[in-house]
């Protein structure tokens, strides 16, 4: 399986205007050479993967299940989806000096003097 992934939405190479998400492609889409130019474009991220993204191998048995990674959780609805939750924002922090910082002085004056 191959995946796409566009940096721009509609960005076309290869007779193909890409999507800016993952698409995935049968291996037998592109050619070698059509796979060598998208490969050597700035602009898109050509991926290979054994299986297809929505597949989800899931144990037989309880005993066998291994806990979703950080960030993953089970959809209730159909326990063979797993959804991404995006990541939580950081808490805002102050930072505390020992000593107040000093006090602005005048600007400095230019040194070059107008022509005029």
């Amino acid at each position: 399986m191959i995946v796409i992934t566009s940096k721009r939405e509609g960005f076309r190479r290869c007779g193909v205007a890409h999507a800016a998400g993952p698409t995935q492609w049968p291996d037998d889409r592109w050619t070698e050479a059509e796979l060598d130019v998208l490969m050597a474009d700035p602009m898109l991220t050509v991926d290979y993967l054994e299986q297809p993204l929505e597949m989800v191998v899931k144990p037989d048995s309880p005993d066998d299940a291994i806990p979703p990674p950080l960030g993953l959780v089970e959809d209730e609805d159909d326990p063979a989806v797993i959804e991404v939750d995006p990541p939580a924002a950081p808490e805002p922090y102050e930072i505390e000096f020992d000593e107040p910082a000093p006090e602005a002085g005048p600007a400095p004056k230019n040194k070059r003097a107008k022509k005029g």
